[in-house]
């Protein structure tokens, strides 16, 4: 039974409240609103004084309590044509921060997929998709030690779910899958270890997944225990290189002859946590692709760089930081079909419903390989 993301994240609140940990702090200054950059138009932040879950439409239950509109007409995106999109394939990645101050975000992210995902099918009408999710953990060598302070009841069985073989309060957690808790691989369960429910037994959702909405919701349901020093790049990238090769977790993951969309949302920089540079990342994403730029959309919801000393309002946990993210916003404007946005937008739909149109604009010039 795949749980609710209400329960999902008012779970993970209760672990949190209970739990000190040495290795899961995250975020610094958050900035004001803004809806996106690369282009976009901002849009007004939550009102003075408003909450993190009120400014992201979302109480404290995580309970969505805003609809999100998408008004997206096919043939809408910038040069489009009228005529039959060159691409039918799509493979999305999401990655998603699983730090101790993302709830909010999460909350926010699962709200807007549902018309997001809507507006793709119908402006793009891709036909064959893939849909993954991992986050920004560092690997179990990264975290010797694991947690050592986990004092709620419940909370090192919900570290253990999504770190087996890693350590809770000095004591080893039990083995489990090799690709669980194993960064840049793709998750098929929530943060508390449930099972969501993939229709097959790869770790992405593909066309004609049962209750796509709600799977979704459970597997980018990451939760916060995760890794103060996360790696988002570094994710992003392997979830796409070494974990996509045959035989490992993502296998067949990513397709020659569809465009990919990688979509990473994280409060903090990327500032010497995963290998390399914005230079060096893009040139090994593209190399996914095979050096094709129209084959790539690149999404950064981060913390907006030209407001470094703003914050964002203070979520239902009290946490107001997100860095301040120029590497990351340099890493999405490197690719033509790049966009970022604030991660202390009030609502993600206007993000989205922009990506829409980008994602729509590079399928009329993409030309499918293989």
């Amino acid at each position: 039974m795949v749980s609710t993301p209400a329960k999902i994240l008012r779970r993970g609140r209760e672990l949190m409240l209970g739990c000190a940990f040495a290795t899961a702090c995250g975020g610094g200054d958050r900035p004001l609103d803004a809806v996106s950059g690369g282009g976009a138009e901002a849009t007004g932040g939550a009102p003075s004084g408003s909450s993190g879950a009120e400014a992201t439409g979302v109480e404290a239950t995580g309970v969505a309590t805003s609809g999100f509109l998408f008004d997206v007409g096919a043939g809408t995106g910038e040069g489009s044509t009228g005529e039959a999109d060159k691409c039918r394939k799509v493979d999305f990645l999401f990655v998603i921060d699983n730090s101790s101050s993302m709830s909010d975000e999460q909350a926010a992210l699962i709200a807007s997929f549902p018309g997001f995902i809507a507006a793709i099918q119908e402006t793009v009408e891709v036909e064959d998709f893939h849909i993954m999710v991992v986050d920004t953990d560092g690997p179990p060598t990264v975290q010797a030690g694991g947690v050592t302070l986990c004092q709620a009841e419940g909370c090192c069985d919900a570290w253990c779910a999504i770190h087996p073989g890693g350590f809770c309060n000095n004591a080893e957690c039990a083995p489990g899958d090799p690709c669980d808790g194993l960064l840049a691989s793709g998750h098929r369960k929530d943060a508390l270890g449930s099972d969501c429910g993939l229709a097959t037994d790869d770790r992405y959702m593909i066309e004609g997944q049962p209750d796509l909405e709600g799977t979704f919701a459970c597997i980018a349901s990451v939760g916060f225990l995760g890794n103060g020093d996360e790696l988002p790049i570094q994710a992003t990238v392997g979830a796409m290189t070494t974990q996509a090769a045959p035989g490992q977790c993502n296998a067949s993951f990513v397709r020659d002859d569809a465009i990919l969309v990688v979509t990473v949302i994280t409060d903090e920089e990327d500032y010497g946590k995963s290998i390399g540079d914005p230079a060096s990342w893009h040139d090994a994403i593209l190399g996914v692709k095979n050096g094709d730029e129209k084959a790539v959309v690149m999404l950064a919801l981060v913390g907006d760089p030209d407001l470094p000393n703003a914050t964002c309002q203070a979520d239902a946990q009290g946490y107001v930081g997100a860095e301040a993210s120029p590497r990351l916003r340099e890493l999405a404007e490197s690719f033509p079909f790049g966009r970022w946005g604030s991660i202390c937008a009030a609502n993600y739909a206007p993000f989205f419903e922009q990506a829409v149109g980008v994602i729509d604009d590079a399928c009329e010039e993409f030309v499918p390989q293989g």
